[in-house]
């Protein structure tokens, strides 16, 4: 094939296998090696940059609609937190349970579950301790 140049050649046909042979020059020397030896000849080359992100997918469906109303507080008064035994104070009681006091026109929030347990105000001062 010396009598062509390399641009009068056929087009390999696609993909390639990596048995294909082809020339090189090593050392001032021509050569034949199969493609699969110069893909393994080295040791991988750096990662190269990170593409352009694709395009953003299609909106989601829906979801359910959560529950509507208001939320309402169970209004007390002082002396009703003040008092161990209101109901207040003895049914339904857990750390962190908010109520209005209508008398100090405050939120008050239980520190615990137990009928003794202090309630506060929302910066968690003026305590109320039942006694």
């Amino acid at each position: 094939m010396a009598d062509r140049s390399i641009t009068q050649l056929q087009v390999a046909s696609t993909p390639l296998t990596g048995q294909e042979v082809t020339v090189l020059v090593q050392n001032g020397v021509t050569k034949q090696v199969s493609l699969q030896s110069i893909l393994v000849a080295g040791p991988t080359g750096p990662t190269g940059p990170t593409g352009p992100t694709g395009p953003t997918g299609s909106t989601g469906p829906t979801g359910t609609t959560g529950p509507t109303g208001t939320n309402v507080l169970t209004s007390v008064t002082a002396a009703n937190l003040g008092s161990i035994s209101n109901a207040i104070n003895t049914t339904g009681k857990v750390a962190g349970l908010i109520v209005y006091n209508t008398t100090s026109s405050k939120i008050q929030i239980a520190t615990g579950s137990t009928a003794g347990s202090t309630w506060v105000d929302a910066l968690g001062a003026n305590p109320i301790t039942p006694a």
